[in-house]
This record gives structure tokens, C-alpha cells and sequence, in this order.
């Protein structure tokens, strides 16, 4: 089984290191009873053999992966001598392979999580209406307050959650701004405080002259909260997380974090901690949708698959440095952009106004119609309620008193919100309509100017987020024309 190198010093072994020695003294640990049971088969079966895979290592110790193809060598009598094969190198192969095979999940993932967030989603509306409702006093009594503010809370982590899934399976860039990621970082700190255990420490190390980025602001955030999350949860009782932000100017095309980026300016976010870490293993599977090595009941495994796929979609990087027992680091980075950074702009107070006007309701969902009915009635409003859209084009056809504005569900059976919408339009022109979905694949809000609709409303929604939008349609000047939704 002796071998003799007929190529280049193979991975940066010197000569004097390689001459003499088997395979196997490259091999990991963990191959080598795989490796001798292929060249039994060859010696022994006299059986060739393709493209059995092992991983070997350089001479600065960094695991390659290879594919051996092997067969009997056999003298002049035709005598079995040894053994004689190819090499191969596929580790940039198999990088790919597993980015293709991290792409079909995140495909399944998206497919899966559509097909079940507009039915969730109404069930959660419900919920919340009904909730909201006895929260008002006028269907609860004060003493139920303490269990109804439970189910709130109760309902935000379920939108939170389903929100989560819908980002592997929405199709729409992010409603990207110019952003000052230091402000966003520090926006949201006071979430973070109160959402990690005051053992652990929180540290901000931001860059002041920070490179503005492009990016959806509350998607960045959401990227924030989930990786310190899963530092909290890395670390148990006591320890520090630290979020670190600086510039990163590239002059030529580099591989960071095995990653090709080409020359430019970028912003790279860190988030640190003193946890567990992670072994080689973990660290393959962290952005599947579904894993997680945390305790049943106390993960999704959803949380940094989120956090890579909305890095993605900003055309960012994210990787992580980890060591079992001595912490883990997860790097991102953003591609900068020239422009001016925006003002910080104080958060205000949202203000629900009443009004009287007329409103056709349209959903196929009875609880969401009761619901939705019951609070618009509440704040002084006329409701009329239709469960499909059929019946809410002949109820706008034949009532001789105008609706000044339709809410309108975009997923029902029949025609849907879709073809509602447009046979609204042709009876009335300037007819107002919010559009109101959990899910709206194939119907993006960016194109609603051009459908004919005012607004657009994602499912579930507080009573206030509705109120709101109703009154900002309604108090805005009617659109001149509207063109067809196809």
C-alpha cells in the first residue's frame, strides 16, 4: 500500500514530508476506516473504485476536501502490486454544493411557509381583534384585564413568528432607505436591554464616522435582535455581548470569511459574546431553517436562518468566528453607499382618530369580519360587510349611498381581492380601496398605485395600525386615474 506522489507537492507539504509516506498520513481521524475499507476493495476484491470522498489536510493544518478514484496495479504477469489512483480536489465544489443544497431548503422553506401564512395569519387576526375588543371594555370586565394584556403579548410573539417564515417566501427587494446603522443599533438597544437578563452585559463599540448603507431599517434590526438573542442564549447566566460596528475599505478582490468580495466600501457589523461557541459541526448547520441544539419548547431554529436571508437580500455577507467554550463572533457585511446619512428623527406619539364615514368590509373570514366590524364601530364608522368579493361588488353595485372606503382581503375563494378590485373599479373610479393580507404572493404593495388600491395593510394588524391607515386614505386626496391589475 506504499504510495508514490506523481504530481505537484500536494498542498503546500515540502518534499522531504511527503516522500515515503502513505495517504493516509494526510487523512482526518475520522476517514481512516472508510479509507483502508476502499483499498481492501481494491487489493483484496481487485473491485475499483470512483469518487469516494475524505477530507486531508494542508501542511498549515486546513481540512481540503478530495474525491480518490482508484483501481488494482498489477505488474507484467499480471501480479496485484499495489494500488493506483487520482486525487482530486473539490473543496471549492463542495462550498458549492452545500450553498445549492442551503438554497433548495430555503426554497422548500419559502414554498412550505406561503402555502400556511394566510390561513395563520387570519386566525391570528381574529384572535386579536376578539382580544382588543375585551381589552375596550366592551365585552370584558376589568378583573380579566391582567389574562387579556397575557394573550397580547401572547399574539405579538405568533405575528413576530409568522413574520419570520415570510421572509423565505416574500419576493419583493426590502423597502430599502439610506441608513445610519449606528442609530439603528442604538434604536433598538433598549429592546435588547430588556429582553437579556441584567447578569448579562451589553457593549456597543460603534464606529462614529460610520459609511452610510442601503438597507430596510426594520429588517436590519430585526437582524440585531436575533443574532444578540442568540448570544443570550450562548451564554446562559452571566457573560457580555458586545455589537461592533466599523468601515471596511477593499482594494482588491479578497476572500473574507470564505467569501469572494470585490473591491469597495463597506460597513461590518460584529456581534460578540462569551458563550459556549460552537464546534465544526454546529457551524455547518447554524443557518438551517429548523435547527437549533437548543432544548425542545425553546427554539424554532428559525432565528439566524432569518438573519441570513435577510443579509442576502441587502447583497451582504454574514459569517462567524467560533471556538467550543470560548465564545462565538458573527460577522456581517454590508456594501456601504455614497449619500448623505439621514437625520435622526424623534419617534412620536401615534394618534387614532374617529370618523363616520361609510366602509365596506370584505373578507371570507366570519371572526375577522365580526372583529373588524366591532372596532371600526367603535371609532364612529358605518360598516357594511360582504364575504367575498362577489358579493361585495353587487352590494357597491346596487347601495345607493357611496362607501367612502373598501377594505379589502387579497386571498379569498373565487375571483378574489384581485378580480374585486377590479371590477370596483370599473363601477366607480375613484373608488378608495386598503387592501388587507397575510400573504400576497404574486401582488407586491410596491404595485399598488398601479393596481387602483390606496393602501396596503399586513395581516394581523393592531386596531391601531387600521384606524391609522384608514384615516391617512381617507383624509388624502382621491387619485386621478388607475390602470388594470394584470
Amino acid at each position: 500500500m506504499d504510495v508514490t506522489w506523481r504530481t505537484n507537492l500536494p498542498w503546500g507539504h515540502p518534499k522531504a514530508d511527503v516522500e515515503g509516506k502513505h495517504l493516509i498520513d494526510f487523512l482526518s481521524q475520522e476517514d481512516l476506516p472508510t479509507f483502508r475499507n476502499v483499498f481492501r476493495q481494491i487489493l483484496q476484491d481487485q473491485i475499483p473504485v470512483r469518487d469516494k470522498h475524505f477530507t486531508i489536510f494542508t501542511a498549515k493544518g486546513i481540512p481540503r476536501q478530495i474525491t480518490f478514484s482508484g483501481a488494482p496495479d498489477v505488474d507484467a504477469e499480471g501480479k496485484i502490486i499495489g494500488a493506483i489512483g487520482t486525487i482530486k480536489d473539490v473543496t471549492r465544489l463542495r462550498g458549492m454544493e452545500a450553498q445549492l443544497l442551503q438554497a433548495s431548503k430555503m426554497e422548500a422553506m419559502g414554498t412550505l411557509t406561503g402555502g400556511i401564512a394566510h390561513d395563520f395569519n387570519n386566525i391570528i387576526q381574529a384572535i386579536m381583534g376578539y382580544n382588543q375588543l375585551m381589552i375596550s371594555g366592551r365585552l370584558g370586565k376589568e378583573e380579566d384585564l391582567p389574562y387579556l394584556t397575557s394573550i397580547s403579548e401572547l399574539i405579538v410573539r405568533s405575528r413576530e413568528l409568522v413574520r419570520q417564515l415570510l421572509l423565505f417566501s416574500k419576493k419583493e427587494e426590502p423597502s430599502s432607505r439610506v441608513v445610519n446603522i449606528n442609530e439603528e443599533i442604538k434604536n433598538i438597544h433598549h429592546l435588547l436591554s430588556r429582553s437579556i437578563p441584567k447578569m448579562i452585559d451589553i457593549k456597543t463599540d460603534l464606529f462614529d464616522d460610520i459609511f452610510p448603507i442601503n438597507a430596510d431599517a426594520t429588517q436590519i434590526g430585526q437582524v440585531i435582535m436575533n443574532l444578540v438573542i442568540n448570544a443570550r442564549d450562548a451564554i446562559g447566566e452571566r457573560g457580555l455581548i458586545t455589537i461592533k460596528t466599523a468601515n471596511l475599505v477593499i482594494r482588491e478582490p479578497s476572500t473574507i470569511g470564505g467569501f469572494q468580495i470585490q473591491p469597495g466600501s463597506y460597513v461590518k457589523v460584529s456581534v460578540a459574546d462569551t458563550g459556549c461557541g460552537m464546534d465544526e459541526e454546529v457551524k455547518r448547520r447554524i443557518f438551517e431553517p429548523f435547527f437549533t441544539t437548543k432544548e425542545s419548547g425553546k427554539g424554532t431554529g428559525l432565528g439566524l436562518a432569518v438573519v441570513q436571508g435577510i443579509v442576502k437580500k441587502h447583497n451582504g455577507y454574514i459569517f462567524c468566528d467560533s471556538t467550543p467554550n470560548q465564545g462565538t463572533t458573527f460577522h456581517i457585511i454590508f456594501p456601504a453607499v455614497s449619500g448623505d446619512m439621514p437625520d435622526v428623527i424623534p419617534e412620536q406619539t401615534r394618534q387614532i382618530i374617529s370618523g363616520t364615514e361609510r366602509i365596506l368590509l370584505v373578507d371570507d373570514e366570519k371572526s375577522i369580519l365580526e372583529t373588524v366590524r366591532d372596532t371600526l364601530q367603535l371609532y364612529g364608522y358605518q360598516v357594511v360587510t360582504a364575504e367575498s368579493g362577489e358579493e361585495a361588488v353587487s352590494i357597491y353595485a346596487k347601495d345607493k349611498h357611496p362607501f367612502d372606503l373598501v377594505i379589502l382581503d387579497l386571498i379569498m375563494p373565487g375571483g378574489g381581492g384581485k378580480k374585486c378590485l377590479q371590477d370596483l373599479l370599473q363601477i366607480d373610479p375613484t373608488v378608495k380601496v386598503l387592501i388587507s393580507s397575510g400573504y400576497a404572493s404574486g401582488f407586491q404593495p410596491q404595485d399598488l398605485a398601479v393596481a387602483g388600491a390606496e393602501g396596503f395593510i399586513n395581516k394581523p394588524y393592531q386596531s391601531e395600525e387600521l384606524l391609522s391607515s384608514i384615516r391617512k386614505i381617507l383624509d388624502r386626496k382621491t387619485s386621478v386615474s388607475h390602470k388594470s391589475v394584470d
